[in-house]
């Protein structure tokens, strides 16, 4: 074995392949990438006819119109309030005066929904945006936005949760309606001490009660019913609160954030599925949110797999998968009882499908592993989303098909049933109302459809049927500036090229799942391709901004592009983020091997959930992780190096050291273990950090190189004692002069330096044809192009290797008048911007590290 000592570099650095860091939802993956039957609604034009049925106050027919004007309103401040009732043709009354029965769900639902589609609903004859208000219950001594005017706490988590989590969306979309702000004031703090008492102050949480009473400020549980996931949307509440308050009140918005802790916590302790009505996903997203912004550690792995699981607080709750009555219904959001077998009895609702996708949606952009499984979702439960409304069945199928006042099937059904209560039914479209006979004339459930509009607002049909285009900023309340951000999944076996309009402004596409540009000065109709079955967060970023790293966020002239950008762009390891666990071993990671006494730890890492630990405390341990086998791409290629990149936290013992090692090899993986030629790279690290920090290097490739394997060592030495954490560990390949990152030296790649020939561009930037990172394209770049010419593998869509053409012979002129410079090869200083599609310059130190040679015995692995 040869040991050879090599200079650290930091950087960033391109290679070929995509991304491989996607995260699985197991009940998800259950369902096919393409749905069978493509019928996609245009759920805009829905959201935008529901709002026009509902709210036209003077409508005449049966059970019109659907929205109540009060000129005697419960809310002081008010001269009119409104009301919607849950379902069409609502009978039910309130009180002595025969007040009639709306609820917010329906009503702030509608307003909502209704707004996210780009109506405003606080314009026209009624301000439906102020009157919101009528549902907040201050004067009867409830300090929160209720579902009803008449109602009170205390009767169940969900519906005292909801209708705040409506009303404070809605508020996030009016800023200017002021009259809101005292109101959310107030249920900051109802929420934030609701949330002290169910955590005794985050020392001794318990959330599993039926409900929570804000006039006793005490729990409830009814004695016939527990919704112990109500903590998970006190949560989304009060991180709005954090967010509301982070400016004009540090000290209150600290309050909240503790709040939101003390809640996610308790989850995050969690063994059971809690999920019991729509909350869940409220909860998931805001953990992502922590992890994202705050740098917590929170299991959002759990919670999102909670959302389609089968409950425990509710054994019948799960997504809905197969075929009903002859048609798709996977990724409806429904029951299913359990141990029927073959004799599914299943029962999917059109409000849980589509308030789903309210919070779970935008999470994929604070934590970026679940897009393929949140696209996949969304295509499937968009698709069989239509079956809600009556013009999908016959007369015999439905419940409530004798009313005619909604000619455009805008409003939904309440559910679809399938042999629901071992009734025969193999598709029928109805809800409860009609079937237990408790008031409501039809099944038919403003309150479902008045979220369409969630829908409405996120999905867009692309040129290539199948691959929707989901706008991740939509329905994400409450966030910083962003630029557009959307995402993308193709379900098919083939490589896609979708199209899209990204305006006659130029603006560079960047690419958040594989953590890189893909495109820079582009205007109008660009296009992008999508490898089959997976999927692209596209972010359409203002062109020639400049890129920075902030910790594993990439900023563009100070708005955060991707949360996650710690992965090297075509990470080559098979569990970079080691969260994946072993097929057979849930307590250890894929991909690595271990010691006896290495630890896999969920208490400290970068990204969640785990991290590599440590920890030695003996003169005679060596605790160890080491990489699988690893193949390498472009055998025989000149000008390849190995970028990697990892990110660790570290406290050793004064004087002594720990080490990463890494082995590469000239015989090809044909096992778990490195064989072959092996050669040996070691870097030290030695003192303590104040938290996760980066480190990167580069390692020069022979052409017969074609694998490698990764170790960290606790000791280069025996008597070395300590601790260190290590997570986002990524190795690509570079291959110098490929700009495009495509995998082959070629015409496009000198189009880049000749397109951007004697300009000045951001330092590193390859898709503006700098590989050199001095921030001008010339001589030098040319050279690192031509002198690697034809080099690498002609990506699959092209046939030929391209012949030389006017622009390359220009090109070869301009190499020979200037002298054929000597190219640079794999010479980079510390801080010089290597191959980077995301344009970044230099990045600051990463802690003391240098090459060594191994010391010590190899200790024994699993």
């Amino acid at each position: 074995m040869k040991a050879v000592l090599i200079p650290a570099v930091l950087g960033v650095f391109v290679s070929v392949a995509w991304a491989q860091n996607q995260l699985p939802i197991a009940r998800v993956q259950q369902i096919p990438n393409r749905v069978g039957s493509y019928q996609m609604r245009d759920w805009k034009a829905v959201a935008e006819g529901f709002d026009s049925l509902v709210f036209d106050t003077n409508a005449t027919g049966q059970y019109l119109p659907l929205t109540r004007i009060d000129p005697t309103p419960e809310f002081p401040l008010l001269q009119e309030s409104f009301g919607i009732a849950a379902y069409v043709g609502e009978t039910r009354t309130w009180g002595e005066n025969g007040e009639p029965v709306f609820e917010s769900v329906s009503s702030l639902g509608a307003v909502l929904g209704g707004s996210l589609v780009g109506i405003d609903k606080s314009a026209g004859p009624h301000n439906y945006v102020s009157m919101s208000r009528e549902f907040f219950g201050l004067l009867r001594g409830e300090p929160l936005i209720l579902n009803g005017p008449f109602g009170g706490s205390g009767q169940s988590g969900w519906y005292e949760t909801i209708p705040s989590i409506l009303f404070y969306s809605i508020a996030d979309r009016y800023p200017n309606q002021t009259e809101l702000a005292p109101v959310l004031d107030v249920v900051d703090d109802s929420f934030y001490d609701a949330v002290n008492v169910l955590t005794a102050g985050g020392t001794n949480s318990n959330f599993n009660h039926t409900a929570y009473n804000f006039r006793t400020h005490q729990p409830v549980f009814n004695g016939v019913w527990r919704e112990p996931d109500m903590g998970l949307g006190m949560a989304w509440l009060q991180h709005a609160a954090y967010f509301r308050n982070k400016t004009a009140d540090p000290q209150r918005a600290q309050d909240h954030l503790n709040a939101v802790d003390w809640s996610l916590q308790h989850y995050d302790d969690l063994q059971t599925n809690p999920d019991y009505e729509i909350l869940t996903p409220f909860g998931a997203y805001t953990a992502a949110r922590m992890n994202a912004e705050h740098g917590r550690n929170f299991d959002v792995h759990k919670m999102v797999n909670w959302v389609f699981d089968r409950s425990n607080a509710r054994p019948d709750k799960i997504m809905v998968e197969g075929t009903w009555g002859g048609q798709e219904v996977d990724g409806l959001m429904g029951f299913i009882r359990p141990n029927t077998g073959a004799d599914v009895q299943g029962y999917a609702f059109s409000m849980n499908t589509f308030l789903t996708a309210m919070p779970l949606v935008p999470l994929a952009r604070y934590e970026d592993r679940y897009a393929h499984e949140i696209g996949k979702w969304m295509l499937h439960a968009a698709n069989a989303a239509r079956l809600f409304y009556a013009n999908e069945h016959t007369a015999e199928n439905q419940s409530s098909e004798f009313w005619q006042g909604d000619p455009d099937n805008v409003i939904a059904y309440e559910g679809l049933r399938h042999h629901w209560n071992n009734q025969g039914e193999e598709l029928f479209a109805g809800g409860d109302p009609l079937v237990f006979g408790w008031g409501p004339e039809t099944d038919f459930a403003l309150y479902g459809g008045a979220y369409a509009g969630v829908f409405g607002s996120i999905i867009r049909e692309t040129n290539q049927p199948e691959i929707l285009q989901l706008d991740l900023l939509a329905t994400d309340s409450f966030r910083d500036e962003a630029h557009p951000t959307f995402l993308y999944y193709n379900p098919f076996d083939t490589q896609k090229t979708v199209q899209v309009n990204v305006g006659a402004a130029p603006v560079d596409l960047y690419d958040a799942v594989s953590n890189r540009f893909i495109a820079v000065d582009v205007s109008g109709v660009a296009s992008f391709s999508i490898p089959q079955d997976q999927a692209v967060i596209l972010v359409e970023v203002p062109a020639g901004g400049i890129a920075q790293r902030v910790g594993r966020q990439l900023v563009v002239n100070g708005v955060v592009i991707d949360y996650d950008a710690s992965l090297l762009a075509g990470n080559l390891l098979q569990n970079p983020d080691v969260d994946r666990a072993h097929t057979s071993n849930p307590s250890r990671p894929s991909g690595w091997h271990y010691s006896l006494n290495a630890a896999w730890s969920d208490e400290v890492a970068s990204s969640p959930t785990h991290s590599l630990e440590l920890t030695d405390s003996s003169l005679v341990r060596a605790e160890e992780w080491r990489s699988y086998a690893t193949a390498v791409t472009g055998e025989g290629d000149t000008g390849r190096s190995l970028a990697l990149r990892w990110f660790w936290q570290y406290d050793i013992a004064p004087g002594e050291e720990f080490r990463a090692r890494v082995r590469v090899s000239t015989s090809p993986v044909s096992g778990l273990d490195l064989i072959g030629d092996i050669t040996e790279y070691n870097f030290v690290i030695s003192g303590a950090s104040s938290g996760f920090e980066m480190y990167e290097t580069l390692i020069p490739l022979l052409t017969d190189i074609r694998s490698f394997d990764i170790t960290f060592i606790s000791g280069g030495a025996l008597g070395a004692t300590g601790v260190m954490f290590i997570d986002d560990i990524s190795a690509a390949v570079v291959l110098a002069g490929d700009l495009n990152g495509d995998g082959f030296v070629g015409i496009e790649d000198l189009n880049l330096v000749l397109g951007h020939w004697n300009q000045t561009v951001p330092s590193g930037d390859l898709l503006r044809g700098d590989p050199t990172g001095d921030g001008f394209v010339g001589i030098e770049d040319l050279n690192s192009v031509l002198g690697n010419w034809n080099v690498g593998t002609l990506p699959p869509q092209n046939a030929v290797v391209p012949e030389p053409g006017v622009s390359i012979m220009l090109a070869i002129g301009v190499w020979a008048l200037a002298g054929c410079r000597e190219r640079r090869r794999s010479q980079v200083g510390t801080g010089s911007p290597l191959a980077s599609l995301a344009g970044l310059g230099g990045i600051g130190g990463v802690g003391h590290a240098s090459g060594g040679t191994s010391q010590g015995s190899e200790p024994m692995f699993e």
